[in-house]
């Protein structure tokens, strides 16, 4: 089946500051020494899609450092977004893109900052999905089987079986359930129907065009400007900028009732904030990920990342410690999602070269 994977790749990654900055983002990053998220995300999704068919979408502040990593790529595979818009209108403009090569591909719509161990089961589960998507012309996604009770993810609630594609089972969504308290996290777990929704969404280009017209009418309207822009009609700025910023989830997948998910076990990580790092690197002896020149003297579950300086702990627990040349990031370690709270902050105090 005819495949287009479409990578986003224009997000900021603010809760891994001050690694991350506007022009060296999270999926630029190398956490586990062997690529960048991004390189590794299209390597996979080239095994599946084939190099030709893999589209990088991205910001016009990062499309250097991108084409930069992706050499591999051709050129009018990277796809400037000139304003961010959220996810919908940047898949609405990758689905008119592939409408412009013709055929009617699947789109593999996947985030370009996550993370997977088993890459073997990833291509065979995401062939599957596309398989499914291309059969039912249905939307279809991936729901990761949970391995704990977690608060950072939002949840599928999965129904009925409804067919095997490849091996792998196809269930109906009942609906996505938002990101959970703790409590409700562990009922999830202990009810066993619930999976973590991964962010990897598959759709035939007319069935998606289908959905934009039906749930997000507003845009659809704007699509015959922006398919003239691909074809050098008239400003993709002028036209992008004046697009609701909404996202696929809320948009589209949330409010399709037809929706199919595969569960998926391939150890998946969205690397969503530095305790991500406890399960893309080893531990030592006391529960620590450390990284850069680092002494401690009782020091226990504790994330540091130094820089070129070395850094001396004591008595420490529980704490996030990251060193870069400009900026030091101290945070504990049930705080971690608030990361981005202190980049708001911050952009505040208008300390722009901290960004």
């Amino acid at each position: 089946m005819d495949c287009l994977a479409v990578v986003m790749a224009g997000g900021r990654g603010e809760r891994f500051w001050p690694r991350s900055r506007k022009k060296r983002p999270k999926q630029c990053l190398d956490f586990a020494g062997q690529g960048s998220l991004l390189q590794l995300t299209v390597k996979r999704l080239a095994r599946v899609a084939g190099r030709e068919n893999v589209l990088v979408i991205t910001g016009a502040d990062m499309v250097d450092q991108v084409a930069a990593q992706l050499p591999q790529l051709a050129p009018e595979n990277i796809l400037v977004e000139p304003v961010g818009r959220n996810t919908a209108p940047c898949v609405a403009l990758a689905a008119l893109w592939a409408r412009r090569r013709g055929g009617d591909p699947v789109l593999l719509v996947s985030p370009a900052d996550h993370a997977v161990q088993d890459e073997k089961a990833y291509v065979a589960t995401v062939r599957a999905a596309v398989l499914s998507a291309a059969a039912y012309n249905r939307s279809v996604t991936l729901g990761i089987r949970p391995t704990r009770p977690e608060t950072g993810y939002g949840y599928l609630d999965v129904g009925e079986r409804l067919d095997e594609v490849n091996g792998y089972p196809v269930f109906a969504v009942r609906r996505f359930v938002e990101k959970p308290d703790r409590a409700t996290a562990e009922e999830y777990l202990a009810q066993g129907h619930y999976l973590w929704n991964s962010g990897l969404f598959f759709f035939r280009t007319s069935a998606f065009l289908g959905l934009v017209e039906k749930y997000l009418p507003g845009l659809y309207a704007r699509l015959p400007e922006l398919a003239g822009t691909l074809d050098g009609v008239g400003d993709l700025g002028a036209v992008y900028g004046q697009l609701e910023k909404v996202s696929l989830d809320y948009g589209i997948a949330e409010k399709d009732t037809g929706i199919l998910v595969i569960p998926a076990s391939f150890g998946w990580d969205d690397v969503g904030s530095w305790t991500a790092l406890e399960r893309l690197r080893e531990r030592d002896g006391h529960g620590n990920v450390l990284a850069g020149p680092f002494v401690g003297v009782d020091v226990e579950r504790c994330i540091i990342q130094g820089g070129t300086k070395p850094i001396v702990g004591v008595g420490l627990q529980d704490l996030i410690v990251v060193d870069e040349e400009d900026a030091i990031l101290i945070c504990a370690r049930e705080r971690v999602q608030d990361v981005r709270l202190a980049v708001a902050e911050i952009k505040k105090r208008g300390w722009e070269q901290l960004l």
